[in-house]
């Protein structure tokens, strides 16, 4: 699985989107308000771990997988691309 950009909200968290930062942006200039959107998720036995830091700090403790989630336009601070590999290492039994 791969971060392939990563959407910062005004409340820090940095949802990290399995769709390039193109096409990304893409569906934030369509949106009307919110936009549906693909992110990683590190799924755990106690939660759904959405923030970037803390996939990255606890990858190895459950299984990455993507899921959908709705956010509003008006609450996103950035974009930025990324291209981060998260399947090396990671225990998805």
């Amino acid at each position: 699985m791969k971060i392939k950009s990563i959407i910062e909200m005004d409340n820090g968290v940095k949802y990290c989107a399995s769709s390039s930062i193109e096409d990304t942006a893409y569906e934030i200039k369509l949106a009307q308000q919110t936009i549906y959107l693909q992110v990683v998720c590190l799924v755990t036995d106690d939660n759904n771990i959405w923030n970037y830091k803390n996939i990255l700090q606890t990858k190895e403790s459950g299984f990455i997988t993507t899921k959908p989630v709705i956010l509003n336009v008006d609450h996103i601070v950035s974009i930025r691309p990324a291209n981060i590999d998260l399947t090396e290492g990671v225990n998805d039994d």
